[in-house]
């Protein structure tokens, strides 16, 4: 789709209802979770049955979003079968903000019950979580084994984060 500005400038405008958040561009922020490479392609952090692990990225909301449906992507990371318990912390950050001053609470948002061992594990989250439109947001996603819904003992391995405009 093109439009012209009022200065006649030609712009190319494109809508944009998801952002995909990959595994490899989270950085890992609490309790030290691992990042494994799965069959040289796929990238996980591998988020542990016995202690909270988190990973946290950053992501600018495109104009006009202001709330979002998150969507997990991820893979039971090994064989024992149970009950995983995710969560979030979202943080919208004006100009001017602290970046430091912040104690983030993760938010159970999603229980499930994890696959097969390496399959894909596609998890629905919170909606309409709210964003600071055109703005900076920090993300923070996590694994909750002290949550009494978690019951894997073993690795889960989170892929990515899926962020769809909400309705």
């Amino acid at each position: 789709m093109s439009m012209k500005d009022d200065d006649g400038t030609l712009t190319l405008a494109m809508a944009v209802s998801t952002i995909w958040i990959p595994a490899n561009q989270f950085l890992a922020s609490a309790a030290g979770p691992a990042l494994e490479i799965v069959d040289a392609i796929h990238h996980g952090w591998l988020l542990d049955g016995t202690s909270s692990e988190v990973v946290s990225c950053a992501f600018i909301a495109p104009p006009k979003w202001n709330a979002v449906d998150i969507t997990y992507y991820g893979y039971n990371a090994t064989a024992d079968a149970g009950a995983v318990v995710l969560g979030y912390y979202l943080e919208d950050l004006a100009d001017g903000s602290s970046l430091t001053t912040e104690t983030p609470t993760i938010v159970a948002d999603a229980t499930f019950t994890a696959g097969a061992e390496d399959t894909l594990d596609i998890i629905t989250g919170d909606t309409d979580v709210a964003v600071l439109a055109g703005g900076y947001n920090a993300l923070k996603v996590g694994r909750l084994p002290g949550d009494a819904g978690d019951n894997k003992t073993g690795d889960w391995g989170l892929l990515g984060v899926s962020l769809r405009r909400a309705a």
